[in-house]
């Protein structure tokens, strides 16, 4: 998968996620008004009828070239989040690269 945003005009942005596995492309225009003060790379469980669904077990995903305002984001190990379902970890990143623009997001449903 590839991920891509892009702030068109005003509060327009264009998305657009291609997955060159199955040649399909998914682009949508959508308005944001927020602070547009930071970007984030997550691994999240969905909602499923305005619920909140379990977080499935995953294949380790890994992020990749990772931009914000075409630069690298300098990502460092105090960025990372984990993720908590009921009181146990569903997820966790990985240290980033040296670069700060790479790292791996695990399931930890132990």
């Amino acid at each position: 998968m590839h991920a891509t945003i892009i702030k068109r005009s005003g509060s327009i942005w264009l998305i657009c996620l291609r997955n060159s596995t199955r040649n399909w492309t998914f682009r949508t225009s959508q308005r944001y008004t927020g602070p547009q003060t930071s970007a984030e790379w997550i691994v999240e469980a969905p909602q499923v009828n305005g619920e909140l669904a379990q977080m499935a077990r995953l294949s380790p995903v890994i992020f990749s070239c990772c931009r914000a305002n075409g630069r690298s984001p300098r990502l460092i190990s105090v960025d990372g989040g984990i993720m908590i379902q009921d009181l146990k970890i569903t997820s966790i990143p990985s240290n980033p690269n040296r670069a700060g623009d790479r790292f791996v997001v695990k399931s930890d449903h132990s």
